[in-house]
């Protein structure tokens, strides 16, 4: 009886498990990824947050936009992610939020000059996302905006300096260069205006019905569960990796063979040499990571005699062919960014 007894209540527990809440959603790269692909940042959080909560997430992915429009017709349906605006809580139910993006202004360098945008300037050219929400100090200020279809078109136009201020988060800005314009991601800076840059939370929004209410309710109970259980985890942001240098070597001018410096004693002090220093003969092509520049390749010179510049060692990990893992001293003249 007592075995039958725990069957039923297994059973039980998977059935309440297994339903499932539709939340729309769209691509948001890195906090909602393309459909099919691993979740982003945001969508794994709410499906980590489903199981506290008894239920499961199916995601139907619709522009942002037209989930806003079709959201009172699905009174069974959350969607997610929305920043908080007034004008949207006026329509929808709000839960707690459930992660944060910090949002501010971008500007494209080439465009401007090298000059940080004026905000009062009444010629300034803001661009925008269609449905989307940049909490309300920006809203106001990019209402007259031009606006695009997605994330990757406004930045296209800002790149193409056809707008001159967009607004955008942080890590939606970091991932679309990444993807799309990896080569022009230095032309992109921040405008710095700290009243137009702030962390803002990312909430699901049901109907303003029973049903909405009754979903939004238990969004926010499992939150507290979680929180209760695991601790906060909200605020955390994934790392940035840091920017390398890889290069390919090549011969120089009366240099006709690369030779890497290798010591036993200290391989990373370039700027010692030892008696038992011994030399590897580097394929030309090789593929290498800077590790440490020189300093005469980091610092200016107050001559142009500069020789002696490329004739100094940076400190490289080499990457491919015979001697691949080894970090060895190599003249900066044998060194070409790619």
């Amino acid at each position: 009886m007592k075995q039958y007894l725990m069957l039923v209540c297994i059973c039980l527990s998977l059935a309440v498990h297994s339903e499932e809440v539709s939340v729309l959603t769209d691509k948001w790269s890195p906090y909602i990824n393309e459909e099919g692909q691993a979740s982003g940042r945001a969508a794994k959080n709410l499906e980590v947050l489903a199981y506290y909560g008894d239920f499961s997430v199916n995601w139907e992915y619709i522009p942002f936009a037209d989930a806003q429009a079709l959201l009172p017709l699905h009174t069974t349906t959350l969607a997610y992610p929305y920043f908080y605006t007034e004008a949207r809580a006026a329509k929808f139910y709000y839960s707690e939020p459930l992660y944060f993006a910090t949002l501010t202004l971008f500007y494209n360098r080439q465009g401007s000059e090298g000059n940080t945008p004026d905000l009062d300037d009444t010629e300034l050219r803001f661009g925008k996302v269609v449905g989307n929400s940049y909490g309300e100090a920006i809203d106001s200020l990019v209402s007259n905006g031009s606006v695009y279809p997605s994330d990757v078109a406004a930045l296209g136009a800002l790149l193409s300096n056809d707008i001159d201020v967009l607004p955008m988060a942080e890590g939606v800005m970091q991932s679309l260069l990444e993807a799309h314009f990896p080569d022009r991601s230095e032309l992109i800076l921040t405008v710095g205006a700290e009243q137009y840059s702030s962390r803002l939370g990312m909430h699901v929004i049901a109907s303003k019905t029973d049903t909405g209410k009754a979903l939004i309710d238990r969004v926010n109970k499992a939150l507290s569960r979680r929180l209760a259980l695991a601790g906060e985890y909200r605020y955390s942001q994934s790392p940035q990796v840091a920017d390398v240098d890889i290069a390919l070597v090549k011969t120089a001018e009366g240099y006709p063979a690369i030779l890497g410096r290798f010591n036993q004693k200290n391989t990373q002090a370039c700027t010692l040499t030892y008696e038992d220093d011994v030399f590897y003969t580097i394929p030309m092509g090789t593929r290498v990571m800077v590790l440490t520049w020189s300093d005469k390749i980091l610092n200016p010179s107050n001559t142009d005699r500069l020789y002696g510049n490329m004739t100094e060692e940076s400190h490289v990990l080499v990457l491919n062919g015979p001697h691949v893992g080894k970090e060895v001293c190599v003249k900066n003249m044998h060194i070409e960014v790619e």
